[in-house]
């Protein structure tokens, strides 16, 4: 759309003690603050242009733009045969006041952790388990038929997340992998925003002398058991489902440099019209590591 520019600037910044090593693995931990701003050019979904409320046409494009402050911490042990890690997030997230509409600020917490098992030769599997809050101190919550209202209690979300991939390398050149993610959100006023969301896909990395290649392919689908396409009740259930696609290729040029090119094709389809979309991007550029 003609004017949804995303920008993103992301800081990070602390010690990494290096705690045990066996050849090249190293277990470490790492803690640090975070720090970010991100702009969002917020659309009309039907025209494109800067979104204004239906009433007063206020403009409330800048809705989704903030800043953000938070700590990190991990831990990661990737010596022996079992690999395995933990990670904690507490982020505050100060969005812009559009004045006319609830803004958006929230803290975020998340703690989570990841397991990777040998299976067969050269066949792994890798398991992740996340849980997270989103605690909104402006944002109320919306009632059972969709109705927003400040009167309801603040928006709590809580996320819960499985993962599963299946990691096989097939030849030297060769590595597949098959994904499986699971992730359910609890709305903690009535339920009404609550969702389950299931994603398969599979992806295809290839690597040889000074070329590297990866082309990935998910599909996802996620449904509201409580929700209503427009948030208007008598509406069709709220569901959403999607493909996502991407291609990267990548040519190295020198010890530290490498020209690269990638392809990101996305579709989503839901009862709930104004977000039911097809996207493609191209992108080139060059990396350059030191």
């Amino acid at each position: 759309l003609r004017n949804a520019n995303d920008y993103n600037v992301r800081l990070q910044a602390g010690p990494e003690f290096i705690l045990a090593r066996e050849g090249k693995a190293e277990n470490t931990f790492f803690v640090g603050a975070l720090i970010g701003k991100h702009k969002q050019v917020y659309v009309d979904h039907d025209t494109g242009l800067g979104k204004t409320t239906s009433v007063s046409s206020t403009d409330i494009s800048n809705r989704y733009n903030y800043t953000s402050m938070g700590l990190e911490s991990k831990y990661k042990h990737r010596t022996g045969k079992i690999d395995f890690g933990f990670i904690g997030q507490y982020v505050n997230y100060d969005y812009e006041d559009p004045l006319v509409v609830s803004q958006q600020d929230h803290t975020y917490y998340r703690l989570g952790g990841d397991l990777s098992l040998p299976v067969v030769y050269q066949v792994k599997l890798d398991l992740s388990l996340d849980h997270s809050v989103r605690d909104y101190s402006k944002r109320h919550s919306h009632d059972a038929t969709g109705v927003y209202k400040s009167a309801y209690p603040l928006l709590l979300y809580t996320y819960n997340a499985v993962g599963a991939t299946l990691r096989d390398r097939i030849s030297p050149d060769w590595l597949l992998y098959l994904d499986y993610d699971h992730t359910q959100r609890t709305d903690a006023y009535v339920g009404y925003n609550d969702y389950r969301e299931n994603k398969l896909g599979v992806r295809l990395l290839y690597e040889q002398g000074r070329i590297k290649a990866r082309l990935s392919l998910h599909h996802w689908n996620r449904d509201y058991p409580n929700g209503f396409a427009f948030d208007i009740e008598g509406q069709a259930a709220k569901t959403y489902s999607g493909n996502d696609l991407k291609f990267k290729a990548e040519l190295e040029q020198g010890k530290n440099t490498a020209l690269w090119t990638e392809l990101v094709y996305k579709s989503q389809h839901t009862t709930d019209l104004r977000y039911d979309f097809v996207g493609s991007q191209l992108m080139v550029g060059m990396s350059w590591v030191y």
